[in-house]
């Protein structure tokens, strides 16, 4: 038996733009203690509800990942011939040029601290000397250009927007759903789970608790920093300017890497997404280690 007419309709206008992981760069980690987890992601789950959801503390977030960013970044898809976001790198590089890292001045006394700037700086080296690990750095007279491109509040302020609302909770429901789904023992002891976190049918209860988080676990979130103005390289030969008279404008022999998207852009307001060339994509990874 057939049913012989066609049956036709259109699908959605949506735009589809599917993206996958590693369109979103390199993998750099942080260790956060295991304790440090604490009371920040949770669950709930309302009798009668037929699964739990996440829930997360947003400010305690905040304070965290403030705290995690001055800390020792380590890039596990690190290139040594190119782009490397490790911290050791800009270590390096730091005791040949003190101007990777902006100065701070705290307590009478001048440090230069690591920070998530660090992250741009070593990006902006890899655009434009080819390699983070610029074995001349020595010779770049202005990294100071390079500095507060971005800071630990910014970021920080940037996470706390995102969870602190309906979606950080949905994000938080997906990292429960996925303890659940791959290892669920974290959460039963024996045969016996925390009261509320299944429906139980005839003797159903509500219930809350935080999320059990093992060392080893890692919490990805990816990240996308727009530049929003030029960068280039200055390449001004005295030989060359002075015996031609060319190449004395402003700019006529530069070498720009980066265009920048327009300087009023504005990730709440764009209609368009940026220009990948113009994007630090990198996937920031929370990996737990043992407390202290």
């Amino acid at each position: 038996m057939r049913y012989r007419s066609i049956l036709t309709n259109a699908l959605d206008s949506n735009t589809i733009r599917f993206a996958t992981a590693t369109s979103f760069g390199h993998r750099v980690s942080v260790d956060v203690p295991l304790g440090d987890l604490a009371d920040i992601f949770g669950w709930t789950r309302t009798e009668g509800e037929s699964v739990p959801s996440g829930t997360v503390n947003a400010s305690l977030f905040e304070s965290l990942i403030g705290e995690l960013l001055t800390s020792a970044y380590d890039d596990k898809d690190k290139n040594i011939n190119g782009l490397d976001f490790s911290s050791t790198v800009m270590d390096s590089l730091q005791a040949i040029n003190p101007n990777v890292r902006a100065e701070v001045s705290q307590g009478g006394s001048t440090t230069r601290p690591k920070s998530v700037n660090d992250l741009v700086m070593g990006y902006l080296l890899f655009r434009c000397f080819g390699k983070t690990n610029y074995a001349e750095i020595g010779e770049i007279y202005n990294l100071e250009d390079a500095h507060n491109m971005t800071t630990n509040d910014l970021i920080a302020t940037m996470f706390y927007e995102s969870l602190n609302s309906a979606e950080g909770d949905i994000q938080a429901s997906n990292i429960l759903r996925d303890q659940l789904s791959n290892d669920p023992s974290r959460y039963i002891s024996g045969s016996t789970a925390p009261p509320g976190l299944f429906n139980t049918g005839s003797t159903d209860v509500s219930g809350s608790g935080d999320m059990v988080f093992l060392v080893g676990d890692i919490i990805e979130f990816p990240v996308r920093l727009v530049f929003t103005a030029a960068v280039s390289v200055a390449s001004i030969p005295d030989d060359t300017v002075y015996a031609s008279g060319t190449g004395q404008a402003v700019g006529t022999t530069d070498r720009q890497v980066i265009q920048g998207e327009a300087n009023n852009w504005d990730p709440a307001t764009a209609t368009s997404l940026p220009t990948r060339s113009n994007i630090l994509a990198f996937r920031l990874h929370l990996t737990v280690v043992p407390d202290p």
